[in-house]
Order: structure tokens, then sequence, then C-alpha cells
């Protein structure tokens, strides 16, 4: 019988029975009671038997239901999972794919059963597989949805731009859940506005004369190479600032005349302000720069040396000084006889161009033909010149675009440590300014240490107040006077301006800058707001993304302004001055520490991260300035 509850009922059925045969046993004769009460026996023993046997086969029937009812919702789910239209992976904490859904395979190129035991590192792109890899790190300890871009490679298909969204399981701490997104058009969509920008960008600056465009108001968008070799400026010196080639008055002048013009482009001669002084005669011709919608954006100047200094046989103007007139071009570049006589001097013609400023790498040079003709020799001498300089490196020969100036061997200097590259840098800088390298030490003692820069700290927080005093003193040499925040009435603000008026500089947060900006004004006082250094930030909260972290401060109310940092949920805030909470830090684990709680402990602890700057970059340039403008201002006073 393979029915376990059937089995149960019949047994179930048998016993009332049985015990009726038992009752009649003592009816009997005695010679059939004793065989009659064994074979009773007997009968009730097997069904006992039986009867375990029923319960054992009934707990595997029902077992048996329960793994099929598991196994058909597992196929369900499979089929669910099969179905969903975004592609689906789980991996471990490690990356390793565990499962895969038909449309996560169509996405990587793989059937989905395939996918699995892979590392799906394997499918990001080579560049950006280490950082992927890093990111693990950040992703296995996941609290809430994260999102990641990633640049995929499928198998045996053209890269795509993914976007995965991760979220940890419920219940498997140690699995990963992605969702991925192929956003390759999206990107590309993107793109293509600032493509076309810089297409056109590409397009003015590969054409061989001087073009600037600009928006309604004038300021430069777009300096092309041969405007930079006309006038001087580079694209980097003029972009977002008004076209510098023509005096305000007569720029603002040509655009009022652009856009009443309608189609028809406005033509105009100017007097072309060079970089460093001097002028040369142009040629403008400004049309209406439009939109892909008809509207007006700006315009667009070409610019030309109206004396025809611009015009040179190398095929432009110069990039420094003044042009080669085409007379001068071609008596340096092209003069002299014989085929060795002809490369000698053209040669001697680019070194001497490229040294005063005349020509630079990429300026085109005349074609085979123009050369022959403006040096009446013959082609081939001209084309055995350009290809022995070709070889010397001098002039680089192209296909379909001739020849043209070739670029000069890089300089090869010292490789420097950071602050000596800053230092390199600032020499750079310092020598157009006619400084000499022999005065810049004197020149740097002079205006940073000369005299006594009195600076006030305005904080309300010890720790912020502590930090700002000791870095303006330690690092910026001031003299330095903290300052707590009144209250703000009246008389505090009295107080205030009683602390700031006898100092040369005043510094403070955001947190009280409008306070302390009305009274540095009324004072006359020059005023800087400190920003916290983003490496102190970013430390926070990479260390907050992993887990909590604690911070011992010494005053309160700079606890709860930390707590604003990204994850400051996390952040346990311990006082100095609580000894009991200070002795229970683990010392393994690091704390963010103050130094006014440092100060206040005084003893180590393990720091999440070493005395950084407190002061943000940005912020310094502004100290900096105000520094040497006190020092400037009492070296006058003396004089």
């Amino acid at each position: 019988m393979h029915d376990p509850v059937a089995l149960r009922r019949m047994l179930e059925g048998l016993s009332p029975r049985l015990r009726v045969r038992t009752e009649a046993v003592g009816a009997l004769p005695d010679d059939l009671r004793s065989l009659f009460s064994e074979t009773l026996d007997a009968i009730q023993m097997t069904m006992e038997e039986l009867r375990v046997t029923s319960e054992d086969l009934l707990q595997q029937h029902e077992a048996g239901l329960r793994v099929e009812a598991e196994d058909a919702a597992r196929e369900r789910f499979g089929r669910v999972f099969d179905a969903l239209p975004h592609a689906v992976l789980v991996t471990d904490g490690g990356g390793v794919v565990r499962a895969g859904n038909a449309a996560a395979g169509a996405l990587l190129g793989l059937g989905h059963a395939d996918l699995r035991g892979k590392p799906l590192a394997v499918f990001v792109d080579e560049e950006g597989r280490r950082a992927f890899r890093a990111a693990l790190a950040d992703l296995r300890v996941l609290t809430r949805p994260e999102r990641v871009e990633l640049r995929m490679r499928p198998r045996d298909r053209l890269p795509i731009e993914v976007e995965a969204t991760v979220v940890p399981l419920a219940g498997a701490p140690s699995e990963l859940a992605w969702t991925l997104r192929d956003v390759t058009a999206r990107a590309a969509a993107s793109t293509a506005e600032g493509d076309a920008a810089a297409s056109l960008r590409a397009v003015l600056g590969s054409l061989p004369v001087p073009v600037a465009a600009m928006d309604l108001d004038g300021t430069v968008l777009v300096w092309n190479e041969a405007a930079a070799r006309l006038l001087g400026w580079t694209e980097e010196e003029v972009l977002g600032l008004p076209n510098p080639a023509v005096v305000p008055d007569e720029m603002e002048s040509l655009l009022d005349a652009v856009r009443d013009s309608g189609a028809e482009p406005v033509r105009a001669e100017a007097q072309g302000q060079r970089k460093g002084g001097g002028t040369v005669p142009l040629r403008l011709t400004l049309s209406r720069m439009k939109g892909a919608a008809g509207e007006v954006l700006g315009s667009v100047a070409v610019m030309a040396a109206a004396d025809g200094e611009g015009e040179t046989l190398a095929g432009g103007a110069a990039s420094q000084g003044r042009a080669w007139s085409a007379a001068e071009a071609k008596r340096v570049l092209l003069g002299g006889s014989g085929e060795a006589a002809f490369a000698e001097r053209l040669r001697n013609g680019i070194a001497a161009g490229l040294h005063l400023g005349r020509l630079r790498p990429g300026d085109r040079l005349p074609s085979i033909r123009d050369a022959a003709l403006a040096a009446a020799t013959d082609h081939r001498v001209v084309s055995s010149a350009y290809q022995r300089l070709s070889a010397e490196g001098l002039v680089e020969v192209k296909n379909r675009r001739g020849a043209s100036v070739a670029s000069l061997p890089a300089s090869d200097p010292p490789e420097l440590a950071e602050a000596a590259e800053w230092l390199a840098r600032a020499l750079a800088e310092a020598f157009p300014l006619q400084l000499r390298v022999p005065q810049i030490p004197d020149l740097v003692r002079r205006w940073t240490t000369s005299g006594e820069v009195r600076c006030a700290c305005v904080e309300s927080t010890e720790d912020d107040l502590a930090a700002l005093s000791h870095e303006l003193a330690h690092h910026w040499g001031l003299k330095t006077f903290p300052v707590r925040v009144p209250e703000g009435d009246s008389a505090g603000r009295r107080a205030l301006a009683e602390a700031l008026r006898g100092v040369d500089l005043v510094v403070t947060t955001a947190f009280h800058a409008h306070a302390v900006r009305a009274v540095a004004d009324a004072l006359g006082k020059p005023l800087v707001i400190a920003g916290i250094s983003p490496e102190v930030v970013d430390a926070v909260e990479a260390r907050l993304r992993a887990g909590p972290l604690t911070a011992v401060v010494a005053d309160p109310g700079y606890g709860e302004r930390l707590r604003a940092v990204e994850g400051g949920e996390r952040l346990r805030v311990v006082l100095a001055g609580d000894e009991a909470a200070v002795a229970s830090l683990d010392p393994n684990e690091p704390v963010l520490l103050t130094g006014a709680a440092q100060r206040r402990i005084g003893r180590p602890l393990r720091m999440l991260v070493p005395p950084l700057h407190f002061v943000a970059p940005a912020s310094a340039g502004a100290i900096a300035r105000a520094l040497v403008n006190a020092n400037v201002e009492a070296a006058r006073g003396r004089s």
C-alpha cells in the first residue's frame, strides 16, 4: 500500500475489532485459549509496528509534499526572475556572480547560466577595473541602495555605459543584488551637445585666418590659433573676457551693428591691440552666430591684418611679436639658389622663425609648387629639401596636407618634488615681471614677515577657534587673537567691534560670516571666511561609509556641526572633559580628534587622520593676499 494515510485509517479501523476478539478469549476452552492469546498478541504487535511505519511514511509523505511545493515555488520564482525586463545579478561581497537572469546574460553576452561563478569585474572595462574592485569594499557595507556608473565590455561586443543600482539582500548581508541598465544611448545623447561645440571649436581652430566667436555681450567663446599668432593672446588668456583685439567702445558699436544688420555681415577697420603693447591695422568681418532654432547667440569675427603683415607664406601670422610680411617670409625662407643652398637656407629660416616667434610648430609651409615659383627653382629641389628637413625632424610632411613646421624636441627638466615643482612655477611666473631670482627670497621676507600682522579669529566653538588660531599662527606667522562670538544684541556687537578694532585681519567661518562682516566693514577691516579643509571632510565621510566613528571634541557645539557630514547619523561624539567616556574608548579604534580636545586629554589616542591643514585651500589665497597687503602697507608707512 503506497498511501500512508489509507494505511493509517485501516489500522484505526482494525483496533476496535481486535479488542472485541481479545474480550472473547475467556469463553474458549483451555487448550484453545493459550493458542488464541498468542496469536492475538502477535497480531497486536504487528499492528503496532504497522502503526509506527505508517507514521514514518506519513512524515515522509508530508516532507515530500513540502519539497515539491518548494521546487514548484523555486521554479515559478526562476521563471519570474528570468522574465524581468531589466538585467539583474546576485553576487557575493567579492563581486562573484551567484545568479543572473536572462536579461543580464543578454547584456553581458553570455547565457545567464554561464554567468554563475564569474567575477563581475571581468566584464568591467580594463581602465575602470581597479577602481571597481576598490569600490566593492564600500558596497559590502551598504545599508541603502547605491548607484554606480560603469563602463562594461560584454563578451565579443563593443563597450557599453551601464548604470548599476546595488542593494544589499535582506537576510543575506554578504550578498548584493545588481540591477544593470544600458545607458550608452543616453550618455551619447548627453554629450552630443558638447561634441557639437567641440566640433565647432575644432573647425574654427583649424582655420588659417584669425577668428573669434563671441556671445551677445562680446565675451570671447572661441579664439583660434591664428588669432593667437596675430595678436599674441592665447585662447586660455581671453576666454570669458571681452575681445581684446578692439578697444571696448569700438567693439560695442560693432556688436550693435551686427545685431541690426540682419543677414548681412558687418565690415570695418580698426587698430588691433597686441599683447604686450603695439597695434596692427585690422580688417574685421563680423557675422551673426545662430543656434539650431535660428536664434541669435552672438557673433563671429574674422580678423585680418590690413597691411598684409599676417599674409605670410608660412600660412598665418606670428604667435609672438610682429609677423613677417609676405616679402620677408619669401626672403628668409625661400632665398638662395641650388639644391644644397636652398635646403640650408630653408633650415635656417625655419629655425630663425621659431626663435623669433614668427613661426611655431604646426604652421603650414608653402606648397612645393608655390615655393618653387617663389624661389625660382625646380620643384624637385623643393621636394628634396622638404624630405631632408623632415628626416632631421624640423619639417613634418603629410599626405594631402603638405609640409608644416614640426614640433621642437621636448625639454627634459629634472623631476621635482611637489613643493619644488610649486617653486619652479612661481619662479617662471616671476620672469615676465622682471623679478630676478636672487631678489625673490628678500622680496618674500619683506612682503610676509617685515611687519607683525595681527589677526582676530572669531568663532563660537572652542575647537574651531583653537584650530584657526593655531594654523594662522603656525603656518602663516600671524599674531592671532582668539575672539569668542558674543551674544547678538547691541552690547555684543559693540564688544565685537572693540575686539576687532586693533587688528589688521579678521578670520571667521560661514557660521558667523554675516554678523562679523557687518562689524568688519564698519571698521574697514579685511575679512576672510575660512572653510574646513576638504581632506578632513573626505576622511571622515569615507570612514562613516564603512561604519560608525567616534569624534572626540572639546565643545559640544562643534560635535553638532560634525553631524552635518554625509553619514553623520553614525557619528558618536565624546567630550574631552568626559573622563569616563574617553577612558572607555577602544585604543585600537581610530577617532576623529580635534586639537583642542587633544590638549585637554593630555594622552595620545589613535587618530583617524594625521594633523592636516584645517583651512581649505580656497581660503588660503585670501589669507595670503591679506598677509602680503598688510606687509606692503606697513612698508609704505615706514618709507
